[in-house]
């Protein structure tokens, strides 16, 4: 299963500057001390090209990454790794939801199985395993007790 990534990056010189004037008003609110922190959410992937724009120019960095974390796009590794660098906490919205398509996977749930787990509790685990922190966003109790 791909989706088309190449849309998405096209748009991102043009989401530059208009990212860098938003987070020159949220660093107004921070320094106002409305806010405590500044962070970046996202539903779009977010590159760490993109997000280094803001956090050279920034005088407050950025302290969390909330966005999308695809399986076929290499977990985000490269976005990751340089929120790891920089002391940004990574999380991962809706991370079962967005790689859904594993729940299925034979190997997913041969460890599920072998774990007396849920595929989505593997999933979560592995994220977690990955230095993501996963958001679990879902209407249903039962989903977010699992």
């Amino acid at each position: 299963v791909t989706e088309p990534v190449a849309a998405e990056t096209s748009r991102e010189d043009e989401n530059e500057e208009e990212l860098r004037e938003c987070w020159t008003a949220m660093e107004a609110l921070w320094a106002s001390g409305a806010v405590k922190t500044l962070g970046i959410a996202s539903s779009r992937p977010i590159s760490p090209k993109l997000l280094d724009g803001i956090y050279r120019n920034a005088e407050v960095k950025p302290s969390i990454i909330q966005t999308v974390c695809r399986a076929k796009d290499g977990w985000d590794k490269a976005l990751r790794s340089y929120c790891e660098n920089r002391g940004i906490l990574y999380q991962a919205v809706s991370l079962v939801r967005v790689n859904s398509y594993l729940l299925e996977d034979q190997d997913v749930l041969a460890i599920a199985q072998s774990h007396n787990a849920t595929s989505a509790q593997i999933l979560l685990r592995f994220g977690m395993e990955l230095g993501i922190t996963p958001v679990v966003v879902t209407p249903m109790v039962s989903r977010m007790q699992e």
